[in-house]
C-alpha cells in the first residue's frame, strides 16, 4: 500500500519489488546505498529516505521489459518509468547497462534508482552547459549528454533548496 504523506517532514519511505529473491536482495542493497549517500537525494541529511514493506510513499519495483507497459502505455520501451508514486526499472537495462553508457554497471544501476526517486521528488531534467561539467543526476540514463562526464551524486546547492518536496 502506498501512502502520498511523509510520516513526518523531510521523512520518507519506499517499498521494492522484483520478481525473484536475489534480484530482492540485489535490488535493495542497490537503492539503500543511492538513496542514503550524503550527497544524493537526502540532501546532505536533510531528507530521510528509508525501506519499509507497508505505507510506502512510493514503489520501485523492478519489471521484465514487457511488464513495462503495464503501469503505462507511455512506460513501453522505457528503461525505467514514474507513474504516480510506482517507479518501474526495466530488468534488461538492470542486466546490462546500454553500450553507450561510459561507466560500470553498478553506477548505471545507482543512476536507475535516483533518477526516477528525483522525479518523484519533483526534480526535473537538467542540461550540461560546460563541456565536460558533471552530469546532473536527472541526466537521461540512456543517453550520454554531450560534455557530461558521470557524476550522478552531484546535486548542485542552488538546485537542493529549490523544491518543495512533498510534506517537507
Amino acid at each position: 500500500k502506498l501512502s502520498s504523506v511523509a510520516t513526518t517532514p523531510g521523512s520518507y519511505t519506499y517499498c521494492l519489488q522484483a520478481t525473484n529473491a536475489s534480484d530482492l536482495r540485489l535490488l535493495t542493497a542497490r537503492t539503500s546505498g543511492a538513496l542514503t549517500a550524503a550527497a544524493g537525494w537526502s540532501l546532505g541529511g536533510k531528507l530521510n529516505i528509508s525501506s519499509a514493506t507497508t505505507n510506502c510513499n512510493f514503489l520501485i519495483n523492478l519489471v521484465a521489459p514487457g511488464a513495462m507497459a503495464d503501469l503505462s502505455q507511455g512506460c513501453s520501451g522505457q528503461s525505467t518509468c514514474l507513474v504516480g508514486s510506482t517507479i518501474d526499472l526495466n530488468m534488461s537495462n538492470w542486466a546490462a547497462a546500454p553500450a553507450s553508457w561510459a561507466g560500470s554497471l553498478d553506477a548505471y544501476r545507482l543512476e536507475m534508482i535516483n533518477h526516477e526517486v528525483g522525479h518523484w521528488l519533483g526534480f526535473e531534467h537538467a542540461a550540461c552547459m560546460v563541456k565536460a561539467a558533471p552530469a546532473p543526476i536527472l541526466s537521461v540514463p540512456t543517453v550520454i549528454v554531450p560534455g557530461c562526464s558521470p557524476n550522478w551524486y552531484q546535486i548542485p546547492e542552488n538546485t537542493q533548496g529549490a523544491k518543495l518536496l512533498p510534506g517537507f
